[in-house]
């Protein structure tokens, strides 16, 4: 059981036109120069005191923003969960554990809540062509009875993935499966299985996380 997202994302670009006014003073008119009180110094020093003081104060705001940015992405990425060279970032208060010979990432709560994620080492014999639409149907609907199946193949720079995703009924439960296997040297299939749909969109978060470490 199988499943992969990519996710792309797009820049925009922001372009300003700034205006020149000439003016033209006839050089015979002869201009008193204009006089700068004492007062008015004051209050132009005062002035530029507050723009500096001001500038100054964005200025660390922005850079402690950004120093705090910077730790949640790196905290972030030292969270990433490798399996047999498949890294990913967990959804929050998930955690794997091996249950009956299956590698599972269950929510801390579980059973209570029974959404997981199951990681799978592929036989030496499971190989991408092999993977074909009707063959995952047929070996699916051997054993569950399954509804809304879609099927996708694509290929990544340093891998070929194999995606199937559908609805099943077991033992009375219904649940959304989304599945993938990775193919890179070894076929690695992971399955995220929605059950109470809670964790829906952090799912898809982590599928969007994948990478290939090999």
């Amino acid at each position: 059981m199988r499943k992969f997202i990519v996710l792309l994302l797009a820049a925009a670009l922001v372009l300003s036109l700034a205006s020149c006014i000439n003016i033209n003073i006839n050089p015979e008119i002869t201009k008193a120069e204009p006089v700068t009180t004492a007062a008015e110094i004051t209050t132009s020093e005062e002035t530029e005191t507050e723009t500096e003081t001001e500038t100054e104060t964005e200025t660390e705001t922005e850079t402690e923003t950004e120093e705090a940015t910077t730790e949640a992405e790196t905290e972030k990425e030292s969270e990433r969960y490798v399996y047999e060279g498949v890294s990913l970032i967990l959804p929050e208060g998930f955690s794997v554990d091996s249950m009956q010979g299956t590698t599972l990432a269950v929510y801390e709560d579980y059973p209570l809540h029974s959404d997981n994620i199951s990681f799978v080492l592929a036989s030496e014999h499971d190989v991408y062509d092999a993977f074909t639409e009707r063959a995952l149907y047929e070996s699916f609907t051997q054993s569950y009875d399954i509804e809304n199946f879609k099927y996708e193949r694509s290929e990544g720079a340093d891998y070929k993935l194999v995606k199937a995703e559908y609805d099943i009924l077991y033992n009375g439960v219904s649940m959304h499966q989304k599945n993938c296997t990775f193919f890179f040297g070894k076929a690695v299939s992971i399955t995220f299985t929605s059950v109470s749909g809670e964790f829906d969109a952090a799912f898809e978060q982590t599928l969007q996380s994948v990478q290939i470490v090999k």
